[in-house]
């Protein structure tokens, strides 16, 4: 099955504790842009994940603000690594903050998990 951005920000979003659409901390653009980074990182380490019932190997299909609900070329079973990644890369954003740097490590590790 098939997984959208939208499903894979709506999860970032919960785990950097960033729900209020009134007043976002990190911006939409922000978060679009580490899930395709995500997704380009995945494919260059498992290209296996991205390889069609031919054995060839699909395009990326990038997000951006216009096509939240179209869907990836990724299993949904990827969605917490995709948003771990995701989160990683927010909380990197804030290199002043010890806690926030501790969380981005943790969910770093979250998702190299997938890449053993």
């Amino acid at each position: 099955m098939s997984l959208t951005a939208q499903e894979v920000l709506l999860q970032a979003r919960r785990d950097l504790r960033d729900e209020d659409s009134n007043n976002y901390r990190w911006p939409n653009t922000n978060l679009i842009n580490y899930l395709n980074e995500a997704q380009y990182d995945l494919r260059r380490r498992r290209v296996e994940y991205w390889l069609d019932s031919n054995c060839s190997i699909q395009d990326i299909v990038n997000a951006d603000e216009g096509n939240l609900s179209n869907n990836l070329l990724i299993d949904d079973k990827l969605k917490s690594h995709i948003s771990s990644f995701v989160v990683f890369k927010a909380l990197s954003e804030d290199d002043a903050d010890t806690e926030n740097l501790n969380r981005a490590i943790s969910f770093r590790a979250q998702y190299e998990q997938i890449m053993r």
